[in-house]
């Protein structure tokens, strides 16, 4: 693996995008309700983790990476253990906007026995943030942290507009930074000039008005018609248990998954996004890159709920292959 743990402490990434709250309700199920035909579920203990862009930034920090976190939350309780988690990941909220009388986002899913049983979504989806998107995009452009990469962790909750998305590439295409952009909004025009786009399989498809399951070669014929019409240098396409695609203007190469065992793809797609920004951040070669990142998500999906993975972890999983 070309990775270098020590360069990569050297290396400042910045992350933009929608700040989640993940909590999880362990629980123990030894009956059915009398209320109703669902189970009861006994508490056993209660975690919390960095989900959405902010689990993104605690991959980059577990790859030793100095982070900043850009985006929006709220002044409650929430928040304040989102605030705990940065700090003890080292992740710079120089760029966080509070607000009054914003939910921060949280999803808190019931877990019984290492199954998700449900999940309960907090936010408020219909609040207007314009002015606070506005203070954080001038706070981003004048920052005096020289950004080795930046990444776009639009989650469509309403942080990554598509004034703030354009903005933010054009502010790294002009000072020649790479950006990665992890795409929840089926208007590609929203990302054109990404250097790296990392849709999954059904991102994929929104984006390309497709339904149905096409073939693999129709699959990077369509891949390549989004890199010339909206000048995306590469596209990186997760394809689950079939790996990733890459695709660009001079090349086409799929990989392999390096996934060995599957318990939860909760928050996978964080990692690959992180992975393929850390090696961006060290101007690596994109097959090296992808490569990185194969490994790093072969790792965390392994594990149970939001996870993240070390970079020896992923040289020890590397050695399986």
């Amino acid at each position: 693996m070309v990775i270098n743990e020590t360069a990569l402490k050297k290396s400042n990434v910045l992350v933009v995008g929608d700040l989640i709250l993940d909590q999880y309700y362990w629980t123990q199920v030894r009956r059915i309700s009398p209320e109703a035909p669902v189970p009861v579920c006994h508490i056993q203990k209660k975690t919390s983790c960095l989900g959405g862009a902010g689990n993104v930034a605690n991959n980059l920090s577990s790859f030793g990476i100095n982070v900043s976190v850009a985006g929006v939350i709220g002044k409650d309780s929430n928040a304040k253990i989102m605030a705990t988690h940065f700090k003890q990941a080292n992740i710079n909220m120089t760029h966080l906007i509070e607000l009054e009388n914003y939910p921060t986002i949280c999803k808190t899913r019931v877990i019984a026995k290492d199954q998700q049983i449900c999940r309960l979504d907090d936010e408020d989806s219909n609040m207007n943030i314009d002015d606070s998107l506005t203070l954080c995009l001038n706070q981003l452009l004048t920052s005096s942290i020289d950004f080795n990469a930046i990444i776009l962790s639009d989650y469509n909750k309403g942080v990554i507009s598509k004034e703030m998305a354009q903005a933010i590439i054009q502010f790294a295409n002009d000072k020649n930074i790479p950006i990665v952009v992890d795409p929840k909004c089926n208007d590609v025009n929203k990302y054109a000039g990404a250097t790296y786009l990392t849709p999954n399989l059904k991102e994929f498809h929104e984006m390309i008005g497709e339904i149905d399951d096409i073939n693999l070669d129709e699959l990077v014929k369509k891949g390549q018609e989004i890199n010339r019409k909206y000048n995306i240098k590469h596209l990186i396409l997760t394809r689950s248990e079939n790996g990733m695609s890459h695709i660009s203007s001079n090349e086409i190469q799929h990989y392999a998954t390096k996934a060995i065992e599957l318990s939860d793809v909760t928050g996978a797609g964080d990692t690959v996004v992180a992975a393929i920004a850390a090696g961006a951040s060290l101007n690596l070669d994109p097959k090296d890159i992808i490569h990185f990142a194969n490994l790093a998500a072969g790792v965390v999906v392994s594990k149970i709920g939001t996870a993240t993975a070390t970079v020896q972890e992923i040289m020890d999983h590397e050695q399986h292959f």
